[in-house]
């Protein structure tokens, strides 16, 4: 192999090898390790193939096409992979579709797969924003009820405050009626009134109606019980009879 600069052939032919080892190893250690990260590989890899379609159309001229055909007719391929193709060439152009397929695949299957995850990463971030804006609108009302609950008891506060000073107890009645309390115990200016006795449809023999007996009825005096008083009997004389049995001794 002869390539046109001024360098041994075998310092020529170790570097092609080491390029193709770099390039067989993989671009990235699934399997085994590599000569090269990801990202070189891929600038090798491009780099490749960018000078294999160079050095391929370099040497392109119209006029010579027929003895292009025949000069490529003329690498035979030592183990075709199908009967039509038997050149190196077929190889190459067998090499560069089943890379386009395998690349293409890869990628979309990539795009796929990005596309899921970003999806998903998306709804999961749609879901977390929802229900942050859920608290914080939940705390901003409680916040916003907390306010009024503090305006609304400092209002009473000095209402109450107010009230007591001016001994205004109707406000705390009323008050106390609209939150379900009930008093029961009432002063003399509002005490309630006595039901007095009714006389109804009765009528006297005469047919007149009879007076209203008084409002208080009179209370009527229970004297106790007296106690029997104790009887005395004459004591008789020892050795005397009974008055009525005279002779009978006791």
């Amino acid at each position: 192999m002869e390539p046109g600069f001024d360098i041994p052939k075998e310092d020529f032919n170790a570097a092609v090898e080491l390029v193709i080892a770099a390039l067989g190893s993989g671009y990235y250690p699934a399997r085994g390790p590599t000569l090269l990260d990801t990202e070189d590989w891929a600038r090798l890899a491009c780099a490749t193939l960018a000078a294999v379609g160079r050095g391929y159309n370099h040497q392109y001229v119209p006029a010579e096409d027929v003895a292009l055909s025949l000069a490529r007719a003329e690498v035979s391929d030592p183990n075709p992979l199908t009967p039509n193709d038997v050149t190196l060439f077929h190889r190459l152009s067998a090499i560069s579709e089943h890379l386009e397929r395998e690349f293409r695949t890869d990628l979309l299957e990539v795009e796929e797969d990005l596309q899921d995850w970003f999806n998903g990463l998306r709804k999961v971030f749609d879901q977390k924003a929802a229900k942050a804006a859920h608290i914080e609108v939940d705390e901003a009302s409680r916040q916003w009820k907390a306010d009024q609950i503090d305006r609304w008891a400092a209002a009473e506060e000095a209402e109450i405050s107010k009230a007591a000073k001016e001994r205004n107890v109707d406000f705390f009645y009323r008050n106390a009626e609209e939150v379900g309390l009930r008093r029961t115990y009432k002063g003399q200016c509002e005490a309630a009134q006595l039901l007095l006795p009714t006389i109804g449809n009765k009528r006297t023999v005469s047919g007149s109606t009879p007076k209203a007996g008084p409002s208080t009825p009179k209370p009527t005096r229970v004297n106790p019980p007296r106690l029997p008083k104790a009887q005395h009997h004459p004591q008789v004389p020892q050795g005397a009879g009974h008055p009525r049995n005279p002779g009978a001794s006791w």
